[in-house]
């Protein structure tokens, strides 16, 4: 007796042998518990949080679900977005559900917006995915190039800051800036009607008759550093009366220092204070005092911009003293002076 073999499988569509093979092998697989591990489903992977007025925040959620046998590890979840904050479930036993949670701050914000959130897991199908919050910020009047500001006296065109403000089409009556303020008194505040079509700045969109003018600068008595303070105003409109943003103001002094302190100590040499004076300022306007005046300074020029400066303090007892250094019409730069007593 032949059996033919061959010639048996031979007329079997190959497709059908591809899939009862894939079927055995899932199966086998599945009961060797070869596929165990985390499976993670979302309910939604987009949510919208509807109309928001502008200033106001909104939260929403995110549902997750743990199919598989093992459990489910969110290892991060990174919004795209600064104005949006998220909180979750780390762990997710398997078969149960879990949350992430998220915040949108829209003081910044105008119009139909989307943020996207990162999301990493130990799920290998769903190592990373991106979830996407939407919503709709209302708002009275818009702000351009955007609800934010930055000032620096380190770049040329950034010693002042311009927003242009224009009512939203939908919003009833008349806008007038009032009130308008910073948060600290050496941000300068002005604001203008515009009654003809113009540029509101260098690089800024064309306002018209109506629209308003913010212009922001950099006054006297400044305090070094880099800083975030807010700009408010009242705007005499129904939805938004009063308008918040935030300006960022990076003030550097005048000169670049070796060190930002000097110690001294009786009987031990002191490291002169390397000192450059910024450029766009004229360094023969540099001035240097000390108090007390018991403090002697010396000030020798090392180059076009470059001085060494030596102090010298007598005297036993231990005080704190400081230096002033003032270059042209800027806000004096002020450094401490210690004198410890000696060993």
């Amino acid at each position: 007796m032949r059996l033919n073999i061959g010639s048996t499988f031979a007329v079997r569509p190959p497709g059908i042998l591809r899939g009862v093979t894939a079927l055995l092998v899932f199966s086998w697989m599945a009961v060797s518990g070869l596929l165990a591990g985390p499976l993670l489903e979302f309910e939604a992977r987009e949510i919208d949080l509807g109309e928001i007025t502008r200033g106001e925040s909104r939260d929403g959620t995110f549902t997750l679900h743990n199919r598989g046998d093992q459990p489910l590890l969110i290892h991060r979840v990174k919004p795209a977005c600064g104005c949006t904050l998220a909180d979750y479930d780390a762990s997710i036993a398997p078969g149960e559900s879990g949350e992430i949670r998220v915040t949108v701050h829209t003081e910044t914000l105008q119009g139909p917006i989307a943020r996207s959130i990162g999301v990493d897991t130990n799920d290998p199908e769903a190592a990373r995915i991106s979830l996407i919050v939407r919503a709709d910020v209302k708002y009275s009047v818009m702000l351009l190039p955007g609800a934010n500001a930055r000032m620096s006296n380190v770049r040329n065109g950034m010693e002042k800051a311009f927003i242009l403000v224009k009512k939203e089409p939908t919003e009833l009556g008349s806008l007038e800036i009032r009130d308008l303020q910073a948060t600290i008194p050496w941000i300068t505040t002005q604001a203008t009607r515009l009654t003809e079509v113009r540029p509101a700045g260098d690089g800024m969109p064309t306002g018209r008759a109506g629209d308003w003018v913010i212009e922001l600068g950099i006054g006297a008595d400044v305090e070094y550093g880099s800083r975030n303070e807010r700009i408010t105003f009242k705007t005499g409109l129904t939805r938004e009366p009063e308008i918040s943003f935030p300006v960022g103001v990076v003030v550097r002094p005048p000169v670049n220092l070796s060190h930002e302190a000097l110690t001294i100590v009786p009987g031990s040499p002191v490291e002169p204070l390397l000192l450059t004076v910024r450029r766009k300022l004229d360094p023969s306007t540099l001035k240097i005092t000390a108090e007390p005046k018991t403090i002697d300074v010396t000030v020798e020029s090392t180059g076009p911009r470059h001085y060494s400066v030596a102090v010298r303090w007598d005297g036993e007892q231990p005080e704190e003293g400081s230096l002033s250094i003032s270059v042209a019409e800027m806000t004096p730069y002020v450094i401490p002076v210690i004198r410890k007593a000696a060993d």
